[in-house]
C-alpha cells in the first residue's frame, strides 16, 4: 500500500477515511476511483450497477449503513421563531450530534447484516447486543436479492428519549467481487494507480504485485484511458456527495420519488458536507449539471419535461 496513493483517493473521494485502505469499498467511490477523469463512464458504470443491484447479479456479503432520523417531540425549537441565526445554528447542529450519537449507541455490537439477515419484508426483530441495551424494536422494509437488509426502521424508548431512525444499508465491494462485476459487464479494467494500490493491497493473491488483477480474465483495455489525473473540481465532488446520498436512501437515480430532493437529499448534503455546499445557491447548481449530465432525474422529469419544465 501506497499512503501517499491513499491521501490522494481521500481527496478524490471525501468519504473515504482513516490512514489505510479499507477492504471494502462503496460503489460510488470504486467508479469515482476507476473514473476519476471520465465523468461519462463513472455515470455508465453507475446504471450497470443499479441494474445489476436491483436483478439480484451483483456479487456482495457486507453493507455500510446510514442513518435517517425521523422527527419527533424530542427536538421543537425548529418553529420558535425567536430563535434565529447562530443560536438556531448551534441547536440544529447539536442535534444532528444527538441523532447521530443516538444512532450509533443502538447499533448491535456484530453489525446489522447478522442480526436482519434472512428476515422477511415487514418481520419485527428485537434490537440486541448494543450498547444502550433498551428494548427496542428493528422492522424490515426491504431487503436484497441475497437475503440482507436493505431499509429497516428502529424504533424504541431511551431515557425518555424517543429512538425512531430509518437504516439505509448499500454494498460494500471487495477487490474480486468487484472484478466479478467488471468481467460479467466487460468494464474496462483500471488504468489508474490508485484503485490499482487497493486491488494490490487487498485484493486476492495480489499483494505486493504491480500487475493488473483484471488483465489475466479477458477485462477489455481502456483506450481512453489518461498517464495523468485532473484534479476532481467542486462541482465534482459535490456530484459525488449527492450520488452517495441518493444511493444511501435506495433511490433509484433515475426516478428520484418527488419530495425527495429537499426533503431528504438537500438536508443530508448541507449537514454532512457543509464545506461542499457553503452557499445559498450550491445544492440548486450541483443538482441542476447533474440532471443536464444525465447523473439523476425526479420520478416526475417526463412530465415536467413534457410541459417544456426541465
Amino acid at each position: 500500500m501506497s499512503k501517499f496513493l491513499f491521501c490522494k483517493a481521500q481527496n478524490i473521494v471525501p468519504t473515504l477515511e482513516g490512514e489505510d485502505w479499507p477492504s471494502r469499498l462503496m460503489f460510488d467511490q470504486i467508479a469515482t476511483l476507476h473514473f476519476e477523469d471520465n465523468l461519462d463512464d463513472k455515470k455508465f458504470v453507475l446504471r450497470l450497477f443499479y441494474r445489476a443491484e436491483s436483478s439480484g447479479n451483483l456479487v456482495f456479503d457486507s453493507i455500510c449503513v446510514d442513518y435517517e432520523w425521523i422527527y419527533s417531540t424530542n427536538y421543537v425549537w425548529a418553529s420558535d421563531s425567536a430563535i434565529t441565526g447562530p443560536l438556531l445554528k448551534y441547536f440544529d447542529d447539536e442535534r444532528y450530534r444527538r441523532e447521530r450519537q443516538a444512532c450509533f449507541t443502538h447499533t448491535p455490537n456484530g453489525g446489522w447484516a447478522d442480526l436482519l439477515r434472512g428476515v422477511d419484508i415487514g418481520k419485527k426483530k428485537a434490537l440486541k447486543d448494543h450498547s444502550c441495551g433498551c428494548k427496542a424494536i428493528c422492522t424490515v422494509e426491504s431487503i436484497f436479492k441475497n437475503g440482507l437488509p436493505k431499509k429497516w426502521r428502529v424504533k424504541g424508548t431511551c431515557d425518555r428519549l424517543v429512538i425512531d431512525f430509518f437504516c439505509h444499508a448499500y454494498p460494500l465491494l471487495t477487490p474480486e467481487q468487484y472484478k466479478l462485476f467488471c468481467q460479467n459487464n466487460e468494464i474496462p479494467s483500471p488504468q489508474g494507480a490508485l484503485l490499482m494500490d487497493w486491488f494490490n493491497t487487498h485484493g486476492s493473491g495480489n499483494a505486493g504485485q504491480q500487475s493488473n488483477p483484471l488483465a489475466d480474465k479477458g477485462a477489455i483495455p481502456n483506450p481512453l484511458a489518461k498517464t495523468t489525473t485532473a484534479k476532481p473540481t467542486k462541482l465534482e465532488k459535490q456530484q459525488q456527495a449527492i450520488l452517495e446520498v441518493i444511493r444511501a436512501n435506495s433511490f433509484n437515480p433515475m426516478a428520484i420519488p418527488d419530495g425527495q430532493k429537499i426533503n431528504t437529499i438537500q438536508k443530508t448534503c448541507e449537514n454532512k458536507h457543509a464545506i461542499l455546499f457553503n452557499g445559498s445557491t450550491s445544492f440548486d447548481r450541483a443538482w441542476k449539471s447533474g440532471v443536464k449530465s444525465g447523473l439523476w432525474r425526479m420520478e416526475s422529469h417526463e412530465s415536467h419535461a413534457r410541459r417544456g419544465n426541465n
